[in-house]
């Protein structure tokens, strides 16, 4: 083993698969120890699958209110906030940076054993100027539309 090789595997071994698992009842899955660049985020539907990377992440916050939690955070003009149990695991393995993917699991949930985390529910929120960039991205996609200037411009 080189040098490089010894420095990666210092915190854990390579996963020995990279596939991306289906959503059969997991919430969160990690790296094993491995130190990643980023995470995957998926909706329960499947629709929408964003990646964040672990360097662009601001303001993470873990609270309860009246028992439920709520693990929220802030990435390049985007605002993630999330309910579910055992929350405190994803806080942990995002600031270890041994996070591979979230996945919201809606009533799935209940399916799920309950000393894992789990996500029951999920929302991403653009913000500020990104807002509208992201808002026109997307209706350029869903339409094929050129871009145009509103109008009076």
């Amino acid at each position: 083993m080189n040098g490089f090789e010894k420095i990666l595997r210092s915190r854990g071994q390579e996963p020995s698969s990279t596939k991306t698992p289906e959503s059969g009842g997991r919430s969160v899955t990690l790296s094993g120890g491995q130190p990643q660049v980023g995470f995957i985020l998926i909706n329960a539907s499947s629709t929408v699958a964003e990646m964040f990377y672990f360097h662009s992440i601001r303001n993470a916050k873990l609270q309860t209110k009246k028992g439920t939690e709520y693990l929220s955070f802030a990435h390049e003009g985007t605002v993630v906030t999330m309910t579910g149990r055992r929350l405190i695991q994803v806080l942990q393995a995002m600031r270890g940076c041994t996070l591979v993917e979230l996945r919201e699991l809606g009533q799935a949930a209940a399916t799920v054993s309950d000393d894992e985390p789990v996500i029951t529910a999920l929302r991403i929120s653009n913000i500020g100027v990104a807002d509208a960039i992201a808002t026109r991205a997307e209706e350029m996609l869903l339409d094929l539309a050129p871009f145009a200037a509103p109008a009076g411009k």
